[in-house]
């Protein structure tokens, strides 16, 4: 190895050590919502267990349900996301004249 080679090794880590700050706390944020959506789900099942036991029926009621209720519900999901794209546009459009002459978010 030359000392060239060194160097240039070096700047690599420092660039690298850069991006994985700035990613850092993109990463975090997923990582809580992970757990939390993993803790969401567990107390979920063990409420239906516990609805299982008491009131076995209904239980079996809300299996069925809830693939139906869900399946109403897509398309107002549908309409949500569509909402929200035309609103995430007209803010781009709006900021466009900001963003160009150099206001952007300062990282």
């Amino acid at each position: 190895m030359n000392l060239a080679s060194l160097i240039s090794h070096k700047e690599t880590r420092k660039d690298t050590k850069k991006k994985v700050k700035k990613m850092k706390p993109f990463y975090n944020r997923f990582r809580y919502y992970h757990v939390n959506q993993e803790v969401k789900e567990m107390t979920k099942f063990l409420l239906w267990v516990l609805l299982l036991l008491l009131c076995w029926p209904l239980a079996l009621l809300a299996i069925i349900l809830y693939p139906i209720v869900w399946l109403l519900l897509l398309p107002f999901r549908l309409i949500g996301i569509a909402v929200d794209g035309v609103f995430e546009l007209i803010k781009a459009v709006i900021t466009l004249p900001a963003r160009i002459l150099g206001g952007g978010k300062k990282t």
